[in-house]
């Protein structure tokens, strides 16, 4: 994110493992004494379209770190897939926590199969 080619990054983990994500790329951040925003998308709904309305709208100036759960990942408002104005998001990097793989293989499956009957 130093080299200012990183604007947005997402994390996918379990609910109970978000706090220690956040704790985790503050600690780096701070350590990188870089100036990015990192957010924990969990909590009160419009809370969270705000803040992640805020940081994309900035983040060509200071980049941001989303954490999210893997309901919010698949919820039906498509927070993380799509803008305030519509527009798909473009993720720079998207790091699945381990205990997500589980349910991204089985769901990516689910599409497959569907997909295919």
């Amino acid at each position: 994110m130093k080299s200012n080619c990183i604007t947005c990054a997402l994390v996918l983990a379990p609910l109970s493992c978000l706090e220690s994500w956040r704790r985790e790329a503050f600690d780096i951040i701070k350590s990188c004494k870089s100036d990015v925003d990192i957010l924990s998308l969990s909590g009160n709904a419009q809370k969270r379209k705000e803040a992640l309305r805020h940081a994309l709208l900035h983040r060509n100036r200071r980049p941001c770190i989303a954490i999210a759960s893997h309901g919010l990942a698949t919820s039906p408002e498509n927070l993380l897939s799509l803008d305030y104005e519509g527009k798909e998001i473009p993720w720079d990097y998207v790091v699945i926590d381990e205990g997500m793989i589980q349910r991204v293989r089985f769901l990516t499956q689910r599409i497959f199969v569907g997909t295919y009957l």
